[in-house]
């Protein structure tokens, strides 16, 4: 009777290590603002929240196709694609776009981006998007734009990596006649296990806010990433719970054990789960883009700077920042250079904001071009260990 409300006494932890029995990297859901989708954007190391751009730019802010349209009315259809590869998706980063300008009605967007590592790790993403009209310029005042994005992500992913399970120790107390903790260890058990997976299905609401003109040749934009999300999980391998005995006290069977061990290990099924996004997977963004020319107005600058917020919608975490910025140089008018530098994650972990003490800004440099003509665009950015390329057309 004592060992089963002992049991019961530790359900509350193995229930819980249960849930995070192991680390997927990375999170797919807190990384997606981080996640290629612009060769315009990543040449000025992702600083885009207050950028104008048309369909590509919806996961760094929704707002933005419609500000894009009203402000240059010429096509109502756009359309993009983009091919980049990186350190973590080394085989292929491919996102497609196009959105359509209902005028009056606001801009309606279709995106799909497809991550993929190996055969065995990989992600499809689509994106519903929707921007409009949400206030008229005033005197002094530009626009105001909102944005909605739906987005459906399916994800399938291998780990090698498993984290360590509690085995906690209870020992006999002859004062209080009872089992008390004695020690708690953690340890890899397995079953013949050598490899993990997760499938998840997530659906997913971003909203962002765009504005022409906050100030003189100054335009701002913001950004909440993943307003609300429900995640449909399998996790293979589960774990299960078990009670080792070590050591009787006496001979006698009958007496209290001395010591004995409850704990848990992994073993070779699947586990499936579903549950809302927490309060640890909203991320604030807010972005300014200030212009201006130079060289007897002969050469455009746009200089944008992005400041993000992690752990600000959770207590338990530590709030982090990230921040991102660039310039562009447009001259003769159809020629742009870029540059950018970020102090931000390229990726961010599954457990990496739970631990206060994990750095997780790297030192980002990036750069790039471009030519734009009439209707058609083409960019290209290079930085460590990553390049893509995009092409743009609007009818």
């Amino acid at each position: 009777m004592l060992k089963k409300i002992a049991a019961l006494l530790l359900s509350a932890v193995v229930c819980h290590a249960a849930d995070t029995s192991y680390a997927f990297d990375p999170d797919l859901v807190l990384s997606s603002p981080l996640l290629f989708n612009s060769a315009r954007l990543f040449a000025m190391s992702g600083a885009g929240t207050a950028l104008l751009e048309g369909v590509q730019h919806i996961y760094s802010n929704p707002a933005v196709p419609n500000a894009r349209n009203r402000q240059d009315d010429s096509a109502n259809l756009d359309i993009h694609a983009a091919y980049a590869r990186d350190t973590l998706f080394e085989n292929l980063l491919f996102p497609i776009g196009m959105s359509y300008y209902l005028e009056e009605s606001g801009t309606v967007g279709l995106a799909y981006r497809y991550l993929k590592r190996d055969e065995a790790n990989y992600q499809h993403e689509a994106v519903f998007n929707y921007s409009g009209r949400l206030f008229d310029k005033s005197i002094d005042q530009g626009a105001v734009d909102f944005g909605l994005n739906v987005r459906y992500a399916r994800m399938k992913w291998e780990t090698h990596t498993f984290e360590p399970l509690p085995q906690t120790y209870f020992v006999w107390d002859t004062a209080s006649k009872s089992y008390e903790i004695d020690t708690i260890t953690l340890k890899k058990t397995f079953e013949g296990i050598s490899i993990g997976t997760l499938n998840e299905h997530k659906l997913i609401i971003d909203v962002g806010f765009y504005q022409r003109d906050v100030a003189t040749n100054l335009d701002f934009g913001l950004t909440l990433h993943n307003l609300l999300g429900y995640v449909w999980r399998e996790t293979s391998p589960s774990v299960k719970s078990f009670i080792d005995t070590l050591v009787y006290d006496t001979a006698d069977t009958t007496q209290p054990l001395k010591h004995y061990r409850d704990s848990i290990c992994y073993i070779n099924a699947t586990r499936k789960a579903s549950d809302w996004l927490g309060n640890r997977h909203r991320l604030l963004t807010v972005g300014i883009a200030f212009r201006t020319a130079i060289i007897d107005d002969n050469v455009n600058l746009l200089i944008p700077a992005d400041v993000g917020i992690m752990g600000m919608f959770d207590r338990d975490l530590k709030i982090r920042f990230t921040f991102k910025a660039g310039i562009e140089a447009n001259f003769m008018q159809h020629y742009y250079v870029r540059f950018g530098y970020a102090a931000s994650p390229r990726l961010i972990g599954r457990l990496d904001l739970e631990d206060d003490t994990t750095k997780l800004n790297d030192n980002i440099f990036s750069g790039g071009g471009g030519f734009r003509m009439d209707h058609f665009s083409a960019d290209v950015y290079i930085g460590k260990e990553s390049f893509g390329a995009a092409l743009g057309v609007r009818l």
